[in-house]
């Protein structure tokens, strides 16, 4: 992100402050077994979501795993089957926005580009 943004070189000190930085590539995978219900829902509705998806790595598992059974207490709090706690209410809040869930925290998100298909005219520039 610092180098497509341009503040790499403009500010290479960021670049050496995140020089050791780990580089977390895995994918986020598919939800631990005991998963159920509308928390496992929620986590198959996030991996196929071709948009959000390829911004969630294995680093995410953890938060991810957290919002999603906090999910299944707010949908049976909706429903009236229990009542969620005010710190549960706000763990959930402060995990949507971590994971990029609220329209809020969309905008500190980038995903990937996606690869433009290739035009006639591409073509014809690289056979040139």
């Amino acid at each position: 992100m610092l180098v497509a943004s341009g503040t790499a070189k403009h500010n290479p000190a960021r670049m050496r402050e995140r020089a050791n930085e780990p580089q977390i590539r895995g994918p986020v995978g598919d939800p631990p077994e005991y998963l159920a219900g509308h928390a496992r829902a929620k986590w198959l509705e996030i991996i196929a979501d071709p948009d959000y998806s390829p911004v969630l790595n294995s680093g995410h598992r953890e938060a991810l795993e957290h919002y999603c059974i906090l999910y299944d207490r707010f949908r049976a709090d909706v429903a009236g089957e229990r009542t969620m706690s005010a710190s549960e209410r706000q763990t959930f809040h402060s995990l949507a926005m971590q994971l990029g869930r609220t329209p809020a925290a969309q905008s500190k998100v980038s995903a990937p580009p996606k690869a433009k298909p290739k035009s006639v005219w591409d073509e014809m520039l690289e056979t040139g």
